[in-house]
């Protein structure tokens, strides 16, 4: 892993890795960096890497899964990615 300058400039095996967090009105879910995120959007599942597109989205019930290593069920929620951070609120 390195570091060049800012935290969209993390590295790993040749993905960009981006910061996530992932909170419900209780507690912190996850906090962390991230190569891929797969969220159930309202749309369909939704594939998040480090140099994705702004976004901003409704989840529906379905899992979170980040990096094929950690996974949340969830009930609904709102995801936004910016500048290489995904913030998303769920239940």
């Amino acid at each position: 892993m390195s570091f060049a300058g800012g935290l969209g400039d993390w590295e790993s095996g040749g993905l960009k890795m981006f910061k996530v967090s992932i909170l419900n009105t209780e507690k912190i879910l996850y906090l962390g960096l991230s190569e891929e995120v797969i969220l159930p959007s309202e749309d369909g599942e939704l594939t998040l890497l480090g140099f994705h597109q702004p976004i901003l989205t409704r989840l529906k019930q379905g899992i979170i899964e980040i990096d094929r290593h950690w996974f949340f069920s969830i009930q609904d929620g709102i995801a936004h990615m910016q500048r290489g951070e995904l913030v998303a609120i769920v239940e």
